[in-house]
């Protein structure tokens, strides 16, 4: 009995215990039954005292037992009903009044409500209410209507003097997206009462305490979400780095298994030449000069892979040495020139007219600027335009690589210097390389103390590369410049080949010569097309990987035209899965080789074309 006076007392305290303002507009959570209906009585009583009016505007459950208790705390409430201090409504019928398209009007709750204040107030002054409607809407998830009817409930102060007590229960609020909803409920109101548990303390020492508590446990909580969160997003991220690692290296794996077996390709065919030339000269000399130049491809791919070793597990070392830096670049441009001629690009070098002396390694400068000119000849269409320039600017030396090129998209100017990276993933393979030319520049200058850095407008608007390198000394004049233009021809080869590896063509086409067929080639998808317009070939070989015009396409194009009578199509790719077998055989090819490719196998396939032609 004196622990039900006490925690009465205490109600009493948090929900009337303090002078508010003319209009008092207060909530009260609550975790049970009992408890609200003691804080709702307390309420009421102290008004009933006071000799004020009072409003209770609460479910029939609670409406009932509110009366009840009243009555036991010495109240006559049906004498206080007759003399108009206690009006008691149902909140579900007081709601519904309202309540239009499950919002609350504006206009209809101050007719409905205002006019029961009015009613109390024209004898009692000052009212207090107890209002339940605001708990109904919330209970049936109608938040946002409760939140706006405590607004009205707040607007309509602003016309009558009263008080308002407001109860929500605490597990209305159980869910943590709910925390917002929770501060705008408090918000709208001019003091927050605690569930009771929270008011159960006499002693305020031990109260704070209890306050200080449930402050570090949220702040606890709070850091250990945000950890949590942390966690979660460095978890995501390294999967996705993860997954795209591993994308990365099937790429990659891919990418060689296509560079490898381009020139293994030429190389069986001239082996196949040299068994078949008997003693042709020059039959053997062409087969010899492909042989060469393909094992020279073949060793630079796995120099690159060499290196790429060595740089990763810092066991490449430079013989750092004075020396001057214009030889360096002479050797890197009559290391590219034959691909520049090749594609007659016009080439300028521009050279300061003293000697300029770096210190480094004169081996792996030469890498870099032969990188830098490989990729300004091989990644831009015939009739280009290089640049090779150096000056001095400050301590440094600036080496500068410019092209009227593919150029390069803004997004990837970082992107480029990574590892495997490539700008175009197109089926065009016919530039070759593994993506590791930029990133072992890169590697290579910063061993030199010095930085590299691309700038381009975009795509088709050319790529300037500039190379900055400590600068040791400048000594006597040196030449100025050179250029040079140089022009290629074009193979145009009853079989038709057409492949952008040159020397994959010419020995296939003499491989098959030698077999007695009529061979034009091809070196790109468009002028194969032209070709085969007027060659009208029986056969056609053809690479898939091509420049410009892919071997998909063509192959279609080739289809189309051939009406009269059914060409033999056979794909040659470094691709063999079953998905890219598929693929050529929807695209209208009759046969699918891996390269490299066997010369019976390819032998025995023209034979059956022939077979076929002549049935």
């Amino acid at each position: 009995m004196d622990a039900d006076l006490s925690r009465r007392a205490r109600v009493e305290t948090a929900v009337t215990g303090r002078q508010g303002p003319k209009h008092d507009h207060l909530v009260q959570f609550y975790e049970s039954e009992t408890f609200l209906i003691d804080s709702i009585c307390g309420f009421v009583s102290s008004a009933l005292g006071a000799g004020h009016g009072a409003i209770v505007v609460a479910t029939g459950s609670h409406k009932g037992s509110i009366r009840r208790q009243l009555r036991g705390l010495g109240h006559d409430i049906e004498a206080a009903v007759k003399r108009g201090q206690y009006l008691e409504m149902d909140a579900a019928t007081v709601l519904a009044q309202f309540m239009v398209d499950r919002e609350p009007d504006r206009q209809r709750f101050f007719d409905v409500v205002g006019g029961l204040i009015k009613q109390v107030a024209a004898r009692y002054p000052t009212v207090q209410i107890f209002g339940e409607m605001v708990a109904l809407l919330w209970a049936d998830g109608d938040e946002q209507a409760a939140i706006r009817l405590e607004q009205m409930w707040n607007e309509l102060a602003k016309m009558h003097a009263f008080t308002l007590y407001c109860a929500y229960p605490i597990n209305g609020f159980s869910r943590h997206c709910q925390s917002g909803a929770f501060l705008d409920v408090c918000a709208e109101h001019s003091r927050v009462v605690p569930a009771e548990s929270e008011l159960r303390e006499t002693d305020f020492d031990q109260h704070f305490r209890k306050v200080a508590e449930l402050q570090q446990k949220t702040i606890a909580l709070v850091t250990e979400i945000e950890d949590h969160k942390k966690t979660q997003a460095a978890l995501k991220r390294r999967e996705r780095q993860r997954v795209e690692a591993d994308a990365r290296t099937d790429e990659f794996l891919a990418m060689l298994g296509h560079e490898l077996r381009n020139p293994l390709s030429p190389i069986l065919s001239a082996l196949e030449v040299l068994r078949e030339a008997g003693g042709d000269v020059q039959v053997a000399e062409t087969a010899h000069t492909a042989i060469g130049h393909q094992t020279r491809h073949l060793a630079r791919i796995v120099d690159d892979l060499l290196d790429v070793s060595r740089v990763n597990s810092g066991k490449i070392h430079l013989r750092n040495e004075l020396i001057e830096l214009a030889p360096v670049l002479e050797r890197a441009v009559a290391e590219m020139r034959p691909l520049i001629d090749a594609k007659r690009h016009r080439f300028s070098v521009f050279l300061p007219a003293e000697k300029i002396m770096v210190t480094g390694d004169s081996t792996r400068l030469q890498q870099i600027f032969s990188n830098l000119l490989n990729n300004a000849a091989k990644f831009m269409d015939p009739d280009g335009e290089i640049s090779l320039r150096a000056q001095v600017a400050g301590n440094n030396v600036n080496i500068c690589v410019q092209d009227s090129g593919i150029g390069i998209e803004a997004k990837q100017h970082k992107r480029i210097f990574k590892m495997f990276a490539q700008g175009d993933r197109s089926l065009d393979r016919s530039l070759g390389g593994l993506g590791v030319g930029l990133w072992m520049t890169r590697s290579l200058v910063e061993l030199h103390g010095g930085t590299i850095q691309v700038c381009s407008s975009g795509v088709d608007k050319g790529s300037r590369f500039t190379v900055s390198l400590p600068l040791t000394g400048i000594e006597a004049p040196a030449p100025v410049a050179e250029s040079s233009d140089a022009n290629r021809d074009l193979h145009a080869c009853r079989v038709l080949v057409i492949d952008d590896n040159r020397d994959g063509a010419d020995l296939l086409a003499l491989l098959l010569r030698m077999q007695g067929h009529v061979v034009k080639t091809a070196n790109d998808g468009i002028t194969g097309l032209e070709i085969a317009a007027t060659f009208d070939p029986d056969v056609v070989l053809l690479d898939i990987g091509l420049p410009g015009l892919n071997g998909y396409a063509v192959a279609r194009q080739l289809r189309q035209r051939d009406s009269a009578r059914r060409q033999c199509l056979i794909a040659m790719t470094g691709y063999g899965t079953d998905e890219d077998r598929e693929r050529t055989r929807e695209a209208g090819f009759d046969h699918h080789i891996v390269k490299p490719v066997e010369p019976d196998e390819l032998n025995e396939l023209v034979a059956g074309a022939a077979r076929t032609m002549r049935a």
